[in-house]
């Protein structure tokens, strides 16, 4: 007789419709961030399958243990170290503003992704300091890729057909609204400007046409180190730093708007 087919996380992620990392992370409860609505889709597809956590993982949980979480936690007393994700928001924003750009846009994950969300609070922060109206500072969210970039873009040209700059969460999403406002007869930057995130080498075609984010991802690692042996040595530390080596590469796809 064949035994039943064991539930696995894979099963219990396919269900809820989310990453097998990002399901992980909401049961072990290791990382915060996620939207209440991903969470309850999660905990009740585990309920369903009758899914329970590695009980080696679950006993870990319950020591008190010293870590230091690289990202953005969801919570406030848990250490952790992250890109100041709010000040790349804004640094983007920023450079469109002082191009002259009024009417923007910021495409960005779901709001399940808290680098996101911060990226987006940054965007409408510096809108809001540029005193520019809320209907001139619009939020598309899509899948964080190409292609989620591509059907962010298209929806934007619908609702918004005279924005001229556009912010996206990262590269990925910035090559694909490339694409989609080039397939709909316009070009970069003569008719929008965009701007995106993290000088991803790997996406670029050609690496002098995007003007993109470069973060320090090795920083934060270290940062991270630092903050673990001051937590062990029982030193006071801050519950969350910052780090703020950040610096905005102006390349071909923005400029100022058309006059």
């Amino acid at each position: 007789m064949r035994k039943p087919k064991r539930t696995t996380l894979s099963d219990v992620a396919e269900k809820a419709g989310v990453s097998r990392t990002a399901a992980a992370y909401i049961l072990s409860k290791t990382r915060g961030g996620f939207a209440k609505e991903t969470v309850e889709r999660v905990t009740n597809a585990a309920r369903e399958f009758g899914f329970r956590p590695n009980p080696i993982a679950r006993s870990l949980q319950s020591v008190a243990a010293v870590f230091v979480v690289i990202g953005n936690p969801g919570y406030p007393d848990v250490h952790s170290v992250d890109v100041d994700n709010v000040w790349v928001g804004r640094l983007t924003t920023q450079h469109l503003i002082d191009f002259g750009h009024r009417r923007l846009a910021y495409i960005a994950p779901g709001d399940s992704y808290a680098y996101g969300n911060d990226r987006v609070e940054g965007f409408l922060l510096a809108c809001k300091e540029a005193s520019l109206p809320e209907r001139d500072a619009i939020v598309i969210r899509d899948d964080d890729s190409m292609s989620g970039g591509y059907r962010a873009m298209q929806e934007l040209l619908q609702v918004a057909p005279t924005v001229t700059g556009v912010c996206a969460v990262d590269d990925a999403m910035a090559y694909g609204a490339v694409k989609a406002i080039n397939d709909a007869g316009l070009s970069v930057p003569n008719d929008i400007s965009i701007v995106g995130c993290n000088n991803d080498f790997f996406m670029a075609t050609d690496p002098d046409f995007l003007t993109t984010v470069n973060l320090n991802f090795v920083e934060p690692g270290s940062a991270a180190t630092r903050k673990l042996f001051a937590l062990i040595d029982h030193r006071d530390v801050s519950p969350r730093d910052l780090i703020s080596d950040i610096h905005l590469i102006c390349r071909k796809s923005s400029a100022p708007p058309k006059s």
